[in-house]
């Protein structure tokens, strides 16, 4: 097995933790588009920043719902990835649970960040539930670009691989006009990080 990186895969070379934010600041004025990341607890989303970016920066807890901070991380000091708490934790308090929505709901909607695009993270295996469909919702309301990162997709034979993007795929068509492509993606494998990286990139290099 070649393991060797090649020159020509897409890096972001100059990855900075900007700051956490948890309501009005001015980061979210500043004219740097921001590129989302949001997904369920369970469906690798830190991982998944983790091997797009080459390094451990996305924060994962062994405490369900304790991280509630929305993270800007600065990339190639042209963009902002920004990390939004994970969701779905079936432990959680409602009443933090419900918080956690509200946050979400307004970074996406009414707090005037440029957001460019959501990454939207997804157990390829699970589909889309709950707030996974809201955030679509919110997405599709907002004129938000959406890719769905269809993770654990090593989780998957070929036979498994194919039904499941099949079902993703039908699963989102209740949003053609917002969600522009499934992203089949392997935080442990690396399969998708040179798409997704590309796609990234071209919000902001030019």
């Amino acid at each position: 097995m070649n393991n060797k990186t090649h020159s020509s895969d897409c890096q972001i070379t100059n990855v900075e933790f900007a700051r956490g934010v948890v309501g009005d600041d001015p980061i979210l004025a500043e004219d740097k588009p921001n590129i989302v990341v949001a997904g369920r607890s369970n469906a690798g989303k830190s991982s998944v920043i983790n091997r797009l970016l080459g390094r451990q920066l996305a924060r994962t807890s062994s405490t369900p719902g304790k991280t509630q901070e929305i993270n800007f991380f600065s990339i190639d000091a042209a963009a902002y990835l920004v990390d939004l708490p994970g969701y779905g934790y079936a432990k959680l308090p409602a009443a933090r649970a419900e918080k956690l929505r509200k946050q979400m709901i307004w970074y996406l909607a009414r707090s005037g960040a440029p957001i460019k695009l959501l990454l939207l993270v997804l157990d390829v295996r699970r589909g889309s539930k709950g707030l996974d469909r809201d955030l679509l919702d919110i997405a599709s309301g907002e004129g938000i670009p959406v890719v769905i990162v269809a993770n654990k997709i090593d989780k998957c034979n070929q036979k498994e691989r194919v039904a499941a993007l099949r079902a993703l795929a039908e699963d989102v068509t209740s949003h053609p006009e917002t969600v522009k492509q499934v992203l089949p993606f392997s935080a442990i494998k690396g399969t998708g990080k040179d798409e997704l990286c590309k796609i990234i990139k071209s919000i902001y290099a030019n």
